[in-house]
C-alpha cells in the first residue's frame, strides 16, 4: 500500500514539473519585478485611456502563491479597454490549457483570450469567466489550428472594480490532438434483450 502512494506521488509530480516546464508565460507568477507603471515585466497594459480610469501596482499581501501578485485598479470605464497581456507561442493541431487564478473587489466579468497580436487580430481562444472576490483557479483548453510564435495571451477588465491575477499559465499538450481513434470490443457479448429496443416517432402505425 506503501510503495503504491508513493508511486502515485511520483507520477503527480512528474506530471506537475512537466507541466510548468512546457509553461509557455514567461513570468507567470509575477515574481520578477514590476515597471514603473505597476505593470509586471513580460506583460504589457495595453489600456485604451479615453474614457478609462486605471491604475496598475505590484500587490505584496494579498497573493495567491509567492510574494507578488498584478493588481488592475478601474474606476472608470464608459469606453474603450482594460486588459493586460503577455506574449505566448503556440501551436498547431495540439491542445492549449489555460490556467489563470483570480479574484477580485466585487464579482467582475473577466474576459481571457489567445490571440494574434497584430493585424487582423485572430482570436484562437476566448473564455469569459464571472470572478468572485476569493482566490480561484479558472481554466479552458483549446485546440489551435495555427502555428504562431506572436500570440497574446490576453487578460481583459468587462467592468469597474479591483482585480488580482497570479499564476498563469498556458501550456501545451506534447502529443498532437488528432489520432486514430482506437475502440476496444466488450469483454462479454451484448445479450439478445437489448436488440429490438428502437421507437420511430415519425411512422406512426394505426389500426
Amino acid at each position: 500500500m506503501k510503495n503504491g502512494i508513493i508511486l502515485i506521488l511520483a507520477i503527480f509530480l512528474t506530471i506537475h514539473a512537466a507541466g510548468a516546464v512546457n509553461n509557455q508565460i514567461e513570468n507567470p507568477g509575477f515574481e520578477n519585478g514590476f515597471s514603473q507603471k505597476g505593470v509586471a515585466n513580460s506583460w504589457n497594459e495595453s489600456s485604451d485611456k479615453a474614457k478609462v480610469e486605471v491604475s496598475y501596482s505590484e500587490e505584496k499581501k494579498y497573493v495567491h502563491s509567492g510574494s507578488s501578485a498584478q493588481r488592475i485598479e478601474c474606476t472608470k470605464l464608459e469606453s474603450g479597454l482594460v486588459q493586460i497581456s503577455t506574449p505566448v507561442a503556440v501551436q498547431k493541431s495540439k491542445l492549449h490549457t489555460v490556467s489563470i487564478w483570480l479574484a477580485a473587489s466585487e464579482p467582475i466579468t473577466v474576459t481571457v483570450s489567445l490571440r494574434m497580436a497584430g493585424k487582423p487580430y485572430v482570436t484562437y481562444a476566448m473564455r469569459s469567466f464571472m470572478v468572485g472576490t476569493d482566490w480561484q483557479e479558472y481554466r479552458f483548453s483549446e485546440m489551435i489550428g495555427v502555428d504562431d510564435n506572436n500570440c497574446r495571451l490576453i487578460i481583459k477588465l468587462e467592468q469597474t472594480g479591483s482585480l488580482w491575477i497570479d499564476d498563469v499559465s498556458c501550456v501545451i499538450a506534447l502529443e498532437t490532438g488528432f489520432g486514430a481513434a482506437e475502440f476496444s470490443p466488450p469483454a462479454k457479448p451484448i445479450p439478445a434483450a437489448l436488440f429490438g429496443l428502437h421507437f420511430n416517432p415519425f411512422n406512426v402505425h394505426k389500426g
